[in-house]
């Protein structure tokens, strides 16, 4: 039980890892978004929730 707070470095190498697969996620996203669809019709504004919704039913459907 306190082998796990013993070991910090186990917990941050697998943040480290969750993080660098969203970020590359992200970088995905980011540069197939603007192939796929026009780049007028991409909001300048930032809009976190249909963003995320658009995000989420992009993994769901690719499965």
């Amino acid at each position: 039980m306190y082998r796990s707070i013993k070991k910090p470095y186990l917990l941050a190498s697998t943040l480290l890892f969750v993080l660098g697969i969203t970020v590359i996620l992200f970088l995905a996203l980011a540069f197939s978004l603007p192939f796929s669809q026009e780049p007028a019709h991409i909001p300048m504004t930032p809009t976190p929730t249909s963003t995320l919704i658009q995000i989420q039913g992009d993994l769901s459907s690719s499965r």
